[in-house]
């Protein structure tokens, strides 16, 4: 395991972990002012499912195509299909899971949807844009060891503290505060970009506090 853990450590360094984070962050902070400032009337609060389906299209553009020039990987237009065919399949296991969790089966669905559209792109999109489209992706980023130092170890960081952050975010829902903001899924959808963006930035550190154990001496 040490031996693949250091190849792939190879492949990328501190220095390009720390762009690829920044670009992720660009990305998101891009897609939230647009879907929420750009146009009257749309933003999270007012209009949730509209400002979540802009955010995922505006997300899902620029982290795609910035983390392309980062990639090592080649894309193909089957590989490219395979991508959308994982997010939307992704999207349907939140929905799924966000109801078992308690949220409306039939009221606020779209909504539902949406916000599991928008877990998706999170947690799948920049992943698989980095480090291709294969099914062995999946528990090779899941069992990774954080001080591997590994592309697949930096994204079960951002991953886990993006899940953490919506779950979290669930707490404040079904308090008597009376805020706009206590609706679901906005306070998942808030706590997820919180725990993000924390994540990415844990996988950093993460990354180039272990770096030097793969360095070739």
């Amino acid at each position: 395991m040490a031996a693949v853990s250091g190849y792939l450590h190879l492949q990328y360094s501190s220095k390009d972990i720390f762009t690829i984070s920044l670009l992720q962050v660009a990305s998101a902070w891009t897609a939230v002012a647009v879907s929420n400032y750009t146009l009257p009337r749309v933003s999270l609060i007012s209009n949730t499912a509209r400002s979540l389906r802009i955010f995922c299209l505006v997300f899902s553009l620029l982290s795609f195509t910035l983390l392309r020039f980062k990639s090592k990987v080649k894309f193909t237009v089957f590989q490219l299909l395979k991508l959308v065919f994982v997010v939307f399949g992704l999207a349907v296991v939140f929905h799924v899971i966000a109801i078992l969790f308690g949220a409306p089966v039939y009221e606020q669905s779209e909504e539902t949807f949406c916000w599991a559209l928008f877990m998706s792109h999170l947690v799948s999109l920049p992943a698989c844009s980095l480090l291709g489209i294969q099914l062995e992706l999946v528990p090779r980023i899941f069992f990774s060891m954080w001080s591997e130092a590994t592309p697949e170890a930096y994204f079960q960081c951002s991953i886990l503290c993006t899940l953490i952050g919506a779950w979290l975010g669930a707490f404040p829902i079904p308090l008597d505060w009376d805020r706009p903001w206590q609706v679901w899924p906005i306070p998942c959808v808030i706590g997820a970009i919180v725990g993000y963006i924390i994540g990415l930035g844990a996988a950093v550190v993460m990354f180039a506090m272990n770096e030097k154990r793969f360095r070739p001496q």
